[in-house]
C-alpha cells in the first residue's frame, strides 16, 4: 500500500516553456539541488526542421551569473520530430562533477536554422523534506494537479 501519492513524491519544480525557435538558446530556471536527491528532465519535441542540442549545466548561485558548468555525459543532439527525450542526473553526480555547486539547469540549443516547437519540465524525485511536491513551481505556472483515488 503506498502512504504518499506520486504527485506528493514529484516536484514539478522547473520548465522551459513551449516555443519555436532557430538558432537560439534556451535556459530553464533551475533546481536547488540542496532539497533533491534525483532530477530528470523531461524535453518533449514537435515539428523539428533543424537539430536540438540539451545539456545540463550546474552553478554555485540560483540565478546562474558566474560560472556555469556543464555537466559531462549529459549532452544529446535530436534532429527527429515529435519524440521525448530525457536526461536524469543525481545530487551526488552534482557534486562530484562541480564542487560547491548546488543549482541544476537545463541548456536547449537549437540549431543549423531550422526552427524546433519544444517544451521541457524538470520533475525532482526524493525530496529532502518530504513532501516533494511542497516545492513545486508557483501556482500561476503548475496550474493544477488531479490525482484520482
Amino acid at each position: 500500500m503506498y502512504t504518499e501519492e506520486l504527485s506528493q513524491q514529484l516536484s514539478v519544480n522547473d520548465f522551459v516553456a513551449p516555443q519555436t525557435t532557430g538558432n537560439t538558446t534556451t535556459n530553464s530556471t533551475g533546481i536547488d539541488m540542496q532539497k533533491f536527491k534525483r532530477v530528470m528532465y523531461q524535453i518533449i519535441i514537435g515539428a523539428n526542421s533543424g537539430q536540438l542540442d540539451a545539456n545540463l549545466q550546474s552553478c554555485f548561485e540560483a540565478n546562474f551569473a558566474s560560472t556555469v558548468h556543464n555537466m559531462t555525459s549529459t549532452n544529446i543532439a535530436i534532429t527527429g520530430s515529435n519524440c521525448i527525450v530525457t536526461i536524469e542526473t543525481t545530487d551526488i553526480q552534482v557534486a562530484q562533477q562541480n564542487a560547491g555547486d548546488r543549482y541544476l539547469r537545463l541548456s536547449i540549443q537549437t540549431t543549423n536554422a531550422g526552427n524546433t516547437n519544444f517544451t521541457a519540465v524538470g520533475l525532482a524525485e526524493s525530496s529532502k523534506h518530504e513532501p516533494a511536491s511542497a516545492n513545486d513551481l508557483p501556482a500561476n505556472t503548475l496550474i493544477e494537479r488531479i490525482v484520482v483515488n
